[in-house]
């Protein structure tokens, strides 16, 4: 009675992947389908699409070269937590 409780078991076993692999290939068609199907939406705000000025604007390369640079101080040695010294 075994042999048969195991071969019904993976018969159905069976049915179910397949099962499951036939949707599975449907969705992702589906899908697909979908996706090439559709046109994309794209709204590009229109400065964004306007040339840029080839202008340099001397002003905001002075503030630029004005600005307090700051130098990191690296004479301590920084040490580890838990090791020890050599």
């Amino acid at each position: 009675m075994s042999r048969r409780d195991t071969i019904l078991v993976s018969r159905t076993l069976y049915q179910l992947g397949v099962i499951t692999v036939m949707g599975a290939v449907c969705w992702v068609g589906i899908t697909v389908y979908d996706a090439l199907a559709k046109a994309p939406d794209i709204n590009v705000d229109q400065s964004i699409l306007s040339p840029i000025s080839p202008v340099i604007d001397q002003a905001t390369i002075a503030s630029l070269s004005g600005r307090i640079t700051i130098q990191p101080d690296l004479s301590q040695n920084a040490t580890i937590s838990g090791a020890t010294a050599p």
